[in-house]
């Protein structure tokens, strides 16, 4: 008997493919080629390019996009500072490296290199950057993780909520894309929301727009993939 396929037989334009409707008839047969796991998946988009040269610095990809639901149920962010900011991000239980710490740090790239996997944004005050570059630059800035400044302006609750809503995508070497957009606790209708503001934010980025996107696909953290375009 031959297998199933979750490839889409007849090809559609990326408007359609794109429409909430047809994300959401996606997401349902994701949930029905899935087996049940013992703990919240996440759903996964991978977006395939082509017909694009990375080896040319202007199409590579390094960009957040903010979309319309929140896509974890904790903010994923880590803050460098010392004293009133630090105090307040202890309060709001937002998880922060002092200046001590960070020297610490610096000689442990084993720890270093978790922190990066540990956290997907990073906020620093304007005294601890140049520490940060000269300590931790060479782990953080190839992963695109940088610290953002810390601005008076900018309130550590307001960064913390938006970060629940913002996903990194990056293209350097693999003409690829591939983000959380949800879990499968979520309603469908908003992991749509969230696929369709990602996509639409890729294809805006690409050189050609729609004509770079090869194919997409959604799949859950342990699972097939189902293609939507």
């Amino acid at each position: 008997m031959a297998k199933k396929s979750n490839r889409r037989e007849k090809k559609i334009s990326l408007a359609e493919a794109i429409s909430t409707e047809n994300i959401v008839s996606c997401l349902e047969k994701l949930d029905e080629i899935s087996k049940p796991r013992n703990f919240n998946q996440a759903i996964e988009l991978y977006i395939n390019l082509r017909d694009i040269d990375l080896k040319k610095p202007e199409n590579r990809i390094n960009m957040t996009v903010k979309v319309r639901n929140p896509i974890t149920d904790k903010p994923s962010i880590c803050i460098f500072a010392d004293g009133e900011v630090a105090l307040n991000a202890k309060k709001l239980n937002i998880p922060c490296i002092t200046s001590e710490e960070l020297g610490k740090l610096a000689g442990d790239k084993r720890k270093a290199k978790k922190l990066a996997r540990q956290y997907e944004f990073f906020y620093a005050i304007p005294q601890l950057m140049p520490v940060i570059g000269r300590s931790l630059g060479a782990i953080l800035g190839p992963r695109g993780k940088m610290p953002t400044v810390l601005t008076p302006a900018m309130k550590l609750d307001k960064i913390a909520e938006d970060s629940m809503r913002t996903v990194r995508i990056r293209v350097r070497k693999s003409p690829m894309v591939h983000c959380k957009v949800g879990h499968e606790k979520m309603d469908k209708k908003s992991i749509a929301e969230n696929i369709i503001d990602i996509i639409n934010s890729v294809k805006d980025a690409l050189p050609q727009g729609v004509r770079n996107i090869k194919s997409i696909f959604i799949k859950k953290t342990m699972g097939p993939a189902v293609q939507v375009y």
